[in-house]
């Protein structure tokens, strides 16, 4: 029942690890309102992508499928490209993907103020 960012990642993209600055900011805005942020890792070694959120003190829900390259999630989602981020609404269904920063806000806030 809450709203989600599915994000797609990786430890050794410094692409992946810039944009998770900006998703911090929108954890903090918005997790207290029914956000979640729940990020797949695209690493092949455990230690690099612990180490990665260590360091970037990412508090929201991580997991690593650690085959990369021979992801399965990758082919199920199509991904091409790191990082990709996906906005879900409390339904489960996919509403929108890598807003700028701009559109996410207002999408997201424009979701936790939809009744469920």
């Amino acid at each position: 029942g809450k709203v989600c960012l599915l994000s797609f990642w990786a430890s050794w993209d410094q692409a992946s690890v810039s944009h998770n600055i900006p998703l911090k900011g929108i954890y903090n805005a918005y997790h207290n309102r029914g956000l979640e942020i729940y990020q797949v890792s695209f690493d092949s070694e455990k230690e690099a992508w612990v180490n990665a959120i260590q360091f970037d003190e990412l508090p929201w829900v991580n997991v690593s499928e650690l085959s990369y390259p021979e992801s399965s999630v990758a082919h199920i989602y199509n991904l091409e490209e790191l990082p990709v981020v996906f906005l879900i609404d409390r339904k489960g269904e996919i509403v929108g993907k890598n807003f700028n920063r701009i559109d996410l806000d207002r999408n997201i806030q424009r979701l936790l103020n939809k009744p469920s």
